[in-house]
Order: C-alpha cells, then structure tokens, then sequence
C-alpha cells in the first residue's frame, strides 16, 4: 500500500512554502538510495575509512622482516679524560628487532581480524542507519496521513458552520448554534495548525538525517520470512568480529609480551692506549629479553578483559536483538487485529455522521449531539489510519530486528 499521494497535495499551503517548502515526493528514489546517501553523510561513516587504514597498517607489519622499528647506535669512548694514553674506540651499528616465535603469525591473524570486523562494521553501520531512517519515513508517512485527516475534519466543520449560519439567516435555528458551529470550526483548525507543525518536524528529522530535499514513494515493506536472530545479523556480526578481534589481539600479546629480541650488526674502529693505529672489524650481537612474569601478567590482563567484555557485549546484544524481535512481532499481531476492528468501526462512524448530519437537518437532533457525532467519526477515520501507517511501521521494524536491509 502507497501513501501520503493526497498527504503531498494538502501540505503545499501557500503561507507554508515561504518558510518551510514541502518534501516533495520522487518516485525514481527508492528507500535503498536514500539509505546510500544518508549513509555517506552519516557522522560514523568516517570511522569505517580509518578502520580500513588500520587493516592495512597491521597487514604491512605483519608482512614485515622485522617485529618493530630499527634503530641506529653510535658509542664512543675515550680515556682523554682519564690517563690519556690515547684510547679511542668507535662504535656503530643497526638494531634489528626480531620476531619471536609465533609472532609474527599472531600478528596475521590480527590483521585478518581487523579486516573482517572492518567489513563487519561497515554492515552494522548500514543496518544502524537503516533502522533511523525507517523511523524518519513513518513518522514522515504518519503526519501527511494525521494531515490528510485533519484536513477533511477542519473541511467537515467549515461546511457544518456554513450551513448553520444560513440556516440562522432564515430563523431556523438559534444564535447559540451559529456561535457553537463556530467554536467547532476554530477548534478544528487549531487541531489542523498543530497537525502541520508535527509535519514540518518530521520533515525536518528527515532531512536532517538524509540532506535530501525530496523523499521516496512510502510504501510498506514485503515482511521478512527470517523468523529469529541469525548470526549473519548486522549487529551480532560486528560483535561477533569485535570478539575474534580481541581474541587475536590477546594471543598477539601473549607471544610478545616476552620482548622482542634484537639483532644489532654493526663496524668497530679501535686503538688501543700507546698504539699507534685503529683496528676495524664487524661485530654482531644477538639480545633476547629474560621472561618477567610480573610485568607480562599486566598485558595479558588487560587483554583479557578485553575478551571478557566482548562477550560479555554480545551476549547482552543477542537478548537485546531476540527482545526487540519479540516486540515487533507482538506490535505487528497487534496493529493488524486492531487495524481491522477500527476499520469496521470507522466506516459505522461515517454512517452515523451522516444519519445525525439528516437528522440534524430535520430537527431531530440539536447541535451539540451532532458535533460529538461528527467529532467520534473524525476520531473513528484518525484511528483506522493511523492504524494502517502503523502496521507499515511494525512491518518495518520486523525487518530491522531480523537484520533485513532496506
């Protein structure tokens, strides 16, 4: 079902386009473009191009001969200062950080871990996205329907009043109605400001998220045959990536939390005191770290609660998501019944106005009794559609709980 095609009509008053323009409909726009540009605007989105940078950081040191940075040295000595026998020796040479055994391997599989939570993330944010701008296109969907009905209430007074004031031009009724139709009809048209307003912010919510000027056709969603929370959903496979991240990462520190050895190769000029010439040769020197418990347990701690709290988050996530699902199964079983009774329930309403509007006329009713009749069928027609928004909206809330992108 498509709506809001009378919705975009009432909504273009003139005293309103000078400082709010209407959202124009484009049916060339469908809900999954405005999701590709909402997402490219949305504030997160820069994180997923810093998330890629980070990826391939870690996959070219992983890559790398070495576990860190290189280093340079230089030691100079000399007993100038001392006997002054003319010792001078010179010394130079380069760090080579080694990996340790494992290593090197654990820091592929971090890389290949960040890779997959990058690409995980981008998903999630998508789906994030996707349940805000659903939220935006039915409450867009939700205030061109109230204005639709708004509209035909303010028009139903209006005519009333009219009627009744010819009526008393020809003395057959009493000031006291012609002044009663009237209070009607303001009233209405209050009703009718107040529905206009809550449009303009729903508009305005809706740009503000898309930064388009125009939205798509509203129309409800094919309901999703997936029936629970799968491990494919957006969120549980961000968090899922975000737990095998921190796996990796632990298992990262735990094959170097013993230090990294270093190789340093390096020339020596020497002369040695009372000698008349330098000697060169080549040095190399291997250091491997000592094992520190105290100071290992500290890294592997923290790691380790960093595990802890993956999991700690998708199991929270997966009762939040098998929660979610749950009530928007329960509002769309709802919304459907109730969509039913208050449809039947509008249509014996426009019956009953219309009885009261001929009794009304024959002067069989007075017009108080005829006011609450019409007021209880705009309510009835309010309710029926207001309902039938609200099962697009549960429909669509259904397909957001089990992952389903526009």
């Amino acid at each position: 079902m498509v709506w809001g095609a009378l919705a975009a009509e009432v909504t273009a008053a003139p005293h309103e386009e000078s400082q709010h323009p209407p959202l124009p409909v484009d049916p060339a726009l469908s809900l999954g473009d405005v999701l590709s540009h909402a997402l490219s605007r949305y504030p997160a989105a820069g994180e997923l191009a810093a998330r890629t940078d980070e990826v391939d950081a870690w996959q070219s040191r992983s890559a790398s001969a070495l576990a860190n940075r290189p280093a340079l040295s230089f030691r100079y000595q000399t007993d100038r200062w001392g006997d002054d026998a003319g010792l001078r020796e010179y010394e130079g040479g380069v760090e080579l950080p080694l990996w340790r055994w494992g290593e090197r391997r654990a820091a592929r599989s971090y890389a290949g871990a960040m890779a997959v939570e990058a690409g995980a993330a981008a998903h999630g944010l998508r789906w994030q996205v996707a349940g805000l701008l659903r939220t935006a296109v039915w409450n867009v969907a939700e205030a061109e329907r109230h204005l639709v009905t708004a509209v035909s209430a303010y028009d139903v007074a209006g005519r009333l009043a009219a009627s009744v004031a010819r009526r008393h031009e020809l003395g057959d009724v009493s000031l006291g109605d012609v002044l009663l139709a009237r209070s009607a009809h303001l009233q209405a048209e209050t009703e009718l400001l107040d529905v206009r307003a809550s449009l303009l912010d729903a508009q305005r919510s809706y740009r503000a998220l898309t930064e388009l000027e125009a939205r798509p056709v509203i129309e409800a969603e094919a309901q999703s045959a997936v029936a629970a929370i799968v491990s494919t959903h957006p969120a549980l496979a961000l968090v899922e990536a975000q737990l095998a991240g921190a796996r990796a990462r632990q298992t990262l520190v735990r094959e170097g939390t013993g230090g990294s050895p270093t190789l340093l190769i390096g020339p020596r000029w020497e002369r040695p005191a009372l000698g008349s010439g330098y000697d060169d040769s080549i040095g190399v020197t291997l250091t491997v770290p000592l094992a520190g418990t105290s100071h290992s347990r500290t890294e592997l701690a923290a790691s380790g609660r960093e595990v802890a709290a993956a999991v700690a988050r998708r199991d929270q996530l997966r009762r939040m998501l098998t929660l979610d699902l749950h009530e928007a199964e329960h509002g769309l079983e709802v919304a459907r019944e109730n969509l039913q009774t208050a449809t039947e329930r509008a249509d014996l309403a426009r019956r009953h106005a219309r009885m009261g509007r001929r009794a009304y006329d024959q002067g069989e009713m007075d017009l108080m009794d005829l006011l609450k009749v019409e007021e209880a069928a705009m309510a009835a027609q309010w309710q029926a559609a207001r309902l039938d928004i609200e099962v697009g909206r549960q429909i669509a809330m259904y397909n957001q709980a089990v992952g389903e992108m526009p």
